[in-house]
């Protein structure tokens, strides 16, 4: 039976199993199908990944999708997917390149990621766990990709906190790993896991593992994100601050070291050393808070300090049985939180930590101290700890210590001052000679090479103690060695040192030694002149010190370079009247060292990688057991990077050039050789007086021989004047009498010529008055003919009116005659007035004429050498009296004719009632016509069936319609006249006056109906357009036939009619219609004809009733069509000639009103789309504010009713909501609302959260008042978009009286900038594109306002504040308004200030968000300036120049350049501008803006310009 197998089957290749297992996942049908091919491609993954992912990834990622409720399959495929990136290393596929692979396919579509956070909602354990695990997989691989896709999905960083919660170890630890890579660099991420509560959350974790004593490597984890959650994040850091949590960092530490201290049993090597991990970890956390120069360093150090973390840290650092490792993070922390804070460098001197003795102090059995446990002073623990401990392994706590010192020394004069104090009188007593700086150095141990370090500590604190401070030096200057009473040398201090120094290189000790005490000589000697005069007290020094640099023994160019250095600073420092003079010195410098040498010395010193590499390398013990090798200070490192050069070049000074420098106030050294040239000058300038004393003798001499001469011709003299005198006296008595004779004649005529300018003077004033009043008399005589002229003519044109109301009366109803009679009491009450102000002005007539007649009569008493004038005055006075008499009796006439018009108006009332009781009448008769018609049509009907003719049912039905309308209508048909439309005659019926139109005007109105294809409507509008050209020029507009065209009636306002009750558009509906006229007016005739016939008598008669039955249904449809139109007509006539009422109700069209209807839907539709929604959201600096100020302010929001308008996403109502509001309502006319809705359902706040669509102004709230009003109205400019409006009517109607507005306050503001690459990049661009010029190009650039973010550099000017507004008082009359502004221009510093323009103007806005109605905000106060004046939790924003970019930027208003002087220069000498800015709101864009500003220098005239933001 097998004979017929002939051989084995074909082994199947691995690439044709993945390919059969891929194309079966894909294909079947079955659940259990698909999840044997996943079984069978997991076989494979580890050893052929390459090809499982080519072949099956996205069936694999679709089966997650499709087969996701199975979490057997879920668990399959997961664990295929995570061995696909982590195969086997020896397979001959694995490459780095399946991981990046892999990660794209999840990271490209968005959807693969929300599918892997999705199972984090299942309660399924490993599917919660492979899905972290997937998520960290392509984290690693695709870091900023994943990043972004986890930020974008809906719920994505809640759910993975979420995670935290599980009381599942594994998953809950995957979640802690996943969030810690994912926070390191996204600050988004880390924000959004700090609103979660993820600082909450992850202490806990760390209070479930037991702290850091007894928590395993999960609390590491914690710290470590916890540390990505607070490194470089200044916003979570506040967020930690407020919240509380820094007291909780202060319990674990006290934790920490009170464990230690119970004395525990032994625990595991590795449990220990977790543990002082987890310690480690929290103490670099604590450090993130404390970055030297951030923002909210000061306040950390002062939480840390009230919160007790400073002095938790402290005991950590001085408990027994820490690590070293340990404690010298702890000290390194302390030093951190007192660095640069006063308050706390004073206070942390008062604490108290156990001795780091107690060791050497129990062993001597001094172990009795308090509970056994001696406690010391933190300054003297750590010199203990520094100058006391001699451990190569301690080194690091050393160091730390001495951190800690310095950090307590930092820039604070009065504690540096104190702490030396206390050194110098311990060593003056020799107290505590152990841990003393002064006595360290003064006076070493013989083995000082034993502990190096003892005395690099001690110089490196008594440099710190110096380092640019004259007062410390000066006090140590004071510190001496030796009784000079006794008979002994008296040292200082600097020659001690010195002297240590160089028996330090003779012994060859310890460089370390050496370069302690360089660096503190260096730093003491330099710019202290009164140091350089001690140290070359001692001549042998500078020798020394020489040699040093030169002949060292152990050639260690560290050591030679810093000899040579203070080489350098010793002349660079030393004067004239030094001990050893600055010549002197440099000649010992030059004989013994050369410049060659010194400057050697000083570059290898420079270039030695010990110095070089010092910020780099690693300032710690390191690995080994050896002496670590730090040499320097970071001090001692910048000062000398900083005066390296300054060094360098002193050795070429020339010893004449002394250092001038000012110490506490007092100026030391001087150039010798300015001494010099000022002794020359002063000799020289003595030379000179002297040869001045000997010239002044001379010409002494001589002054006495010129006076002598002198008297002489005086005396000679004096008699000839005494002769003249004589003379000239005889002289004057002549010349006064004429004088006096001169004036008595000259009084005279001026007195004469007073008298006669008198009397021109009144003279003149009489003619004035005469001209005046004639003048008076004239006008007043104009006024009263014009007005009782205008009067006439009023009267004639209501007689006029009257008339034309009387013809049109018949066509009227009883609503008309009403109007009529109102209107009459109108003109009656006008006419009063008119007669009551013509009485005013007679009065004032006579009044003049009383006032003019007194004036006459005071001119008769005091004129009368001028009788003639006065005479013909009086006889034009009597004229007026005359003419005004006239006025008087036309007065009379005027109201006579008023009466007249009055009694006439009266009587066409009465005619208008007897009339329209006839058009009553008439009305009634139409209605019987309209029923005989319609027997008619029943009677057609009745024969059509006699006649065997079916009628449709339409025509039935169109006849019910009929017949229940025609109950309405029986009493609306009136027969009415038909006025030409071409002049005013009138005729019975349509067509006849068509037919005079057409015969005697050629005007053929059908044959331009028929021409243009008019329906109804159009043909109402050909009327009215002939009508109106008829009107407007008479018949010589009458338009010809041929030349109407349908463009001249696209207008709408030609469907209103030109004449009241125009009886042709009644009547249309009698007119042929167009093609028709032949068939109508044939069908009438057999119609007539038929009328008796009853049935058929022969064949021929059937024939002919047929053929008349045909005729009979096309007359019965026309019938139909043209009574339903007529009484459509006839409706809407008597509609608007009795419903003016109800017409006037209804609202009517205006181009401005669409036009606001399409700027609204423009503007609600722009809201819809989620573009302009991601660049708000984007926004954080606009998003951050409303969010910082809603939870910074939760008591205010707490159980209160909030209202956002217009609220887009729905993140402000979010917020609100978050905050504790015990109701949002958020209302917005967009379509984005629909999806606020479901981001307010997808994060669970339907309950709180009211979603309300439409416009605030339209739609009804579930509330009748709110607490708090929250809006983001703001546009560009501030008020573009004309949002505010809206808020503010929704505060008027719902805001409570006590209620808040968010926010709260605005204030705008105006600069001028200069911005010369503008210009160039966008406007003089088009003169030249590739040699072509393109001016029209720019057309627009000056007149619109651009949007755009300007450099702060370019402001030119200081900006001035222009419009305040406290948003709870706003009106909206404050919208639109003009103010003044002025800016004084900033000169231009770099001298080019001809060629630098005022270019332009910006304008921005900053918002405030107060927390209460009554918070007062100064009007000139910027965002920057409020917030950081008031309490930390003060919220405001700017959107200038000088604040981060918001989406909102800048309006930049260019000056026109092509207007002469419109420019101005800034110069380089201050100038002021000043002018007007005014907002406007555009007639055609009610959300748009004009913009005007007027601007000019003080004193010139103002230049204008406007801009539009539309």
């Amino acid at each position: 039976m097998f004979s017929t197998i002939t051989a084995a089957p074909a082994k199947q290749s691995v690439s044709e199993t993945i390919s059969v297992l891929s194309g079966r996942l894909s294909t079947a049908t079955l659940l259990e199908d698909r999840r044997a091919a996943i079984l069978g491609l997991r076989s494979f993954a580890k050893e052929y990944p390459a090809s499982v992912s080519s072949g099956a990834l996205r069936s694999l990622i679709g089966s997650l999708s499709r087969d996701g409720e199975d979490v057997d399959t879920v668990k399959v495929v997961m664990e295929t997917l995570l061995m696909l990136f982590n195969p086997n290393k020896d397979s001959p596929e694995a490459s780095e390149e399946i991981a990046l692979w892999l990660a794209d396919e999840f990271t490209q579509r968005q959807e693969n990621i929300t599918l892997l956070l999705d199972f984090l909602e299942t309660s399924d354990f490993y599917s919660r766990l492979y899905s972290l695990q997937l998520l960290s997989a392509i984290l690693a691989a695709r870091t900023e990709r994943t990043e972004e896709c986890i930020l974008v999905a809906p719920m994505g960083i809640p759910r993975l906190i979420a995670v935290l919660d599980d009381q599942r170890e594994a998953v809950r630890n995957e979640a802690i790993t996943l969030l810690t890579e994912l926070t390191p660099a996204s600050v988004d991420i880390q924000k959004l896991v700090a609103f979660e509560r993820g600082f909450e959350r992850v202490f806990g974790i760390i209070a479930e593992e037991g702290g850091l004593l007894d928590g395993a490597r999960v609390v590491e984890d914690c710290l470590i994100l916890l540390a990505n959650l607070l490194r470089l994040n200044s916003s979570n850091q506040s967020m930690f601050r407020e919240m509380g949590f820094i007291a909780q960092l202060g319990r674990l530490l006290k934790n920490a070291y009170q464990g230690d201290e119970e004395g525990q049993e032994p625990i595991a090597q590795w449990a220990e050393e977790q543990r002082n991990r987890n310690i480690y970890a929290l103490l670099a956390v604590i450090r993130l808070f404390l970055v030297s120069g951030a923002v909210g360093t000061a306040q950390n150090q002062a939480a840390f300090l009230g919160d007790r973390v400073l002095e938790n840290t402290l005991q950590l650092a001085f408990t027994h049985g820490i690590e070293l490792p340990v404690k010298a993070e702890a000290l390194a922390a302390c030093a951190d939180m007192i660095r640069g804070n006063a308050k706390l460098q004073e206070k942390f001197a008062g604490l108290q930590v156990p001795s780091p003795l107690m060791d050497a102090l129990a062993a001597n059995g001094q172990r009795n101290g308090l509970n056994g446990v001696p406690r010391v002073f933190v300054i003297d623990g750590l010199l203990d700890l520094i100058l006391a401990l001699n451990s190569v392994e301690a080194f690091d706590l050393r160091m730390a210590a001495c951190t800690c010192l310095k950090a307590y020394l930092f820039n604070h004069a009065e504690v540096r001052l104190h702490f030396l104090h206390r050194a110098i009188q311990g060593h003056t007593t020799q107290g505590d000679e152990l841990t003393n700086v002064l006595t360290t150095l003064l006076h070493p141990l013989p083995d000082a090479a034993a502990d190096p370090y003892r005395y690099w500590f001690a110089a490196v604190l008594l440099l710190h103690l110096l380092y640019e401070n004259p007062a410390t030096k000066a006090m140590a200057m004071g510190v001496t060695e030796g009784d000079e009473a006794s008979g002994e040398e008296v040292v200082t201090c600097i020659q001690t040192i010195t002297a240590h120094f160089l028996s330090s290189v003779k012994a060859n000790d310890d460089a370390r030694i050496m370069t302690g005490y360089l660096m503190l000589l260096l730093c003491w000697l330099f710019e202290d002149l009164d140091g350089v005069n001690d140290f070359l007290g001692e001549f042998a020094n500078l020798h020394g010190l020489i040699q040093a640099a030169v002949e060292n023994p152990n050639g260690d160019p560290v050591v030679q370079g810093l000899s040579a250095m203070l080489v350098g600073v010793i002349y660079e420092f030393s004067t004239k009247d030094s001990p050893v003079p600055r010549g002197t010195v440099r000649e010992i410098i030059m004989s013994r060292m050369g410049r060659d040498r010194y400057v050697d010395k000083l570059s290898r010193l420079r270039s030695h990688p010990l110095m070089r590499d010092h910020e780099v390398m690693p300032q710690n013990l390191g690995s080994g057991e050896k002496l670590p090798d730090v040499f320097f200070d970071d001090t001692f490192v910048e000062f000398f990077k900083d005066n390296y050069n300054r060094i360098l070049r002193a050795i070429d000074r020339e010893p004449g050039f002394e250092i001038s420098v000012i110490t506490n106030g007092v100026q030391k050294g001087i150039s010798r050789e300015l001494v010099d040239s000022l002794r020359a000058q002063v000799e020289e300038k003595e030379r000179a007086l002297q040869e001045s004393h000997v010239e002044k003798a001379s010409l002494t001499q001589r002054l006495g021989q010129e006076q002598a001469d002198h008297r002489r011709t005086k005396d000679t003299l004096s008699a000839d004047i005494q002769r003249a005198a004589q003379t000239a006296e005889a002289l004057r008595a002549q010349l006064a009498t004429r004088e006096r004779a001169l004036q008595d004649a000259d009084a005279q005529r001026a007195n004469l010529t007073q008298q006669l300018a008198r009397e021109q003077a009144d003279h003149q004033r009489s003619r004035a008055e005469i001209t005046r009043l004639k003048s008076i008399n004239d006008a007043l005589q104009r006024n009263h003919e014009e007005e009782i002229r205008g009067l006439l003519a009023a009267q004639r044109a209501k007689e006029e009116e009257l008339q034309r109301q009387m013809d049109a009366v018949r066509k009227t109803a009883e609503h008309d005659a009403e109007r009529v009679k109102r209107r009459s009491e109108a003109e009656r009450a006008d006419l009063k007035a008119t007669i009551s102000r013509l009485e005013v002005d007679l009065m004032k007539a006579n009044k003049a004429r009383g006032n003019a007649e007194g004036r006459i009569t005071e001119l008769e008493t005091k004129l009368k050498s001028l009788e003639a004038k006065l005479d013909a005055s009086e006889a034009k006075a009597a004229d007026v009296e005359k003419k005004l008499a006239d006025a008087g009796k036309r007065l009379k006439g005027a109201e006579q004719v008023a009466e007249d018009a009055h009694l006439q108006a009266k009587t066409q009332i009465e005619e208008k009632e007897e009339e329209r009781k006839a058009t009553q009448n008439e009305l009634d008769d139409l209605l019987i016509v309209f029923s005989d018609l319609e027997e008619k049509v029943a009677k057609y009907k009745e024969r059509l069936k006699s006649l065997g003719e079916a009628i449709s049912d339409d025509e039935e039905e169109e006849e019910g319609e009929d017949s229940a309308d025609e109950e309405d209508d029986d009493e609306e048909l009136e027969t009415l006249a038909v006025i030409s439309l071409v002049d005013d005659r009138v005729f019975p019926d349509a067509m006849s006056m068509l037919t005079y139109c057409k015969s005697e005007h050629s005007l053929d109105f059908l044959g331009i109906r028929d021409r243009l294809g008019l329906d109804f409507h159009g043909t109402v509008k050909l009327i009215n357009f002939i009508r109106q050209r008829v009107h407007e020029g008479g018949a010589s507009a009458i338009p010809s036939s041929s030349k109407v065209t349908l463009g001249d009636l696209q207008d709408d306002r030609y469907l209103k009619p030109v004449l009241d009750d125009d009886a042709l558009i009644l009547c249309l509906d009698d007119l042929p219609e167009p093609g028709c006229t032949s068939a109508s007016s044939s069908s009438s005739a057999p119609a007539e004809k038929g009328k008796g016939v009853e049935g058929p008598s022969s064949p021929s008669d059937v024939d002919s009733l047929q053929k008349k039955n045909v005729e009979l249904q096309a007359e019965l449809e026309q019938l139909a069509k043209q009574f339903s139109s007529y009484r459509l007509a006839v409706q809407q006539t008597l509609d608007q000639r009795w419903g003016d009422d109800e017409q006037a109700k209804e609202p009517k069209f205006d181009a401005s009103d669409k036009t606001d209807k399409n700027d609204s839907e423009y503007y609600f539709e722009s809201y819809a789309h989620n573009d302009i929604h991601e660049t708000m959201l984007k926004d954080t600096i606009r998003t951050d504010a409303y969010r910082d100020f809603i939870y910074q302010n939760k008591h205010l929001f707490e159980g209160k009713v909030v209202l956002d308008i217009g609220c887009g996403t729905g993140i402000l109502s979010m917020f609100c909501a978050k905050a504790g509001a015990a109701q949002v309502i958020a209302v917005d006319n967009s379509a984005i609302l629909d999806k606020a809705r479901e981001n307010i359902f997808t994060n669970g706040l339907e309950s709180v959260i009211t979603t309300v669509k439409g416009k605030i102004e339209e739609v009804a709230l579930p509330v009748d008042k709110v607490d708090i009003i929250v809006s983001e109205w703001m546009g560009y400019c501030l008020l573009y978009e004309a949002m505010l409006p809206s808020v503010i009517w929704a505060r008027d109607k719902y805001l409570k009286p006590d209620g808040l507005m968010v926010p709260s306050h605005s204030s705008m503001w105006i600069a001028p900038v200069s911005d010369g690459e503008l210009i160039g990049d966008h406007i003089t661009f088009w003169r030249d594109v590739y040699g072509f010029d393109m001016k029209p190009m720019q057309q627009g650039i000056y007149t619109d306002c651009r949007v755009q973010t300007q450099p702060a550099n370019t402001v030119c000017g200081k900006p001035s504040m222009f419009w305040f507004q406290d948003l709870h008082n706003t009106r909206n009359e404050d919208l639109v308004f003009k103010t003044r502004w002025s800016s004084k221009l900033v000169k231009d510093e770099e001298g080019n200030g001809e060629d630098k323009n005022v270019d332009g103007f910006l304008v921005w806005f900053d918002i405030f968000f107060g927390a209460s109605r009554g918070e007062s905000i100064e009007e000139t106060a910027t965002a920057q300036e409020w917030a950081k004046a008031g309490a930390a939790n003060r919220v405001a924003f700017t959107t200038g120049p000088y604040g981060q970019e918001t989406h909102w930027k800048q309006g930049l208003l260019l000056v026109d350049r092509t207007k002469s002087g419109n420019v101005i220069k800034v110069g380089t000498e201050e100038k002021s501008i000043e002018g007007e800015i005014e907002y406007a709101i555009p007639a055609d864009h009610k959300r748009g803006l004009n913009i005007e500003v007027s601007w000019g220098a003080k004193g010139e005239e103002e230049k204008k310009q406007t801009w539009k933001l539309h």
